[in-house]
């Protein structure tokens, strides 16, 4: 069986406590971009809005339910990857001797992107089914894949903690934000 992990990553400590605070130091600047998604959809939305005169607040609460509905439907019914709609990121986090494994999941690579320029976070993708990147060596890669043995084929939900860095439920709609 293979293995491969895309948004894997590496914390360079073996306290959760220091994982926690990198996490909570990232959490404001994802939720920003989960915020700014929903701006998209909605003020693309209402731009488009083409109907009988209603009040603005009506009208953006209007559309955040069809973004709630369309989240459902799309994400989680679905379980479709829809840009314009997901505003999840959540990391899974696996303890080994001196760093900690982790795992994003998001539908936004800059997000992931942006995740691995933390403190102490590095890229740590890894798979067995073809080649190593050009830029990391024969050795790292080969270190790489022992580490993620540490996974075995059960979820890896069932293997690591999660931390989901935006509500699950999206963020606050605009309308609703600093009242």
């Amino acid at each position: 069986m293979s293995t491969k992990i895309y948004n894997g990553f590496k914390i360079n400590t073996d306290s959760f406590q220091e994982a926690m605070q990198i996490v909570n130091t990232f959490r404001p600047w994802v939720e920003k971009k989960a915020e700014e998604v929903m701006d998209a959809y909605i003020n693309n939305l209402k731009a488009a809005y083409i109907g009988p005169e209603i009040t603005k607040f009506d009208l953006e609460m209007q559309i955040y339910e069809k973004w709630e509905e369309m989240r459902d439907k799309v994400l989680k019914q679905k379980g479709l990857k829809a840009r314009y709609l997901d505003t999840d990121f959540t990391i899974s986090l696996i303890p080994l001797n001196g760093f900690v494994l982790g795992i994003a999941y998001t539908a936004h690579n800059d997000w992931y992107n942006e995740w691995c320029k933390q403190p102490k976070v590095q890229e740590y993708m890894y798979w067995n089914n073809s080649d190593a990147l050009e830029d990391i060596s024969e050795e790292d890669w080969e270190k790489r894949g022992l580490d993620w043995e540490v996974l075995d084929y059960n979820p890896v939900s069932m293997q690591s903690f999660s931390i989901e860095l935006v509500n699950p439920n999206g963020p606050m709609p605009p309308f609703l934000r600093n009242k």
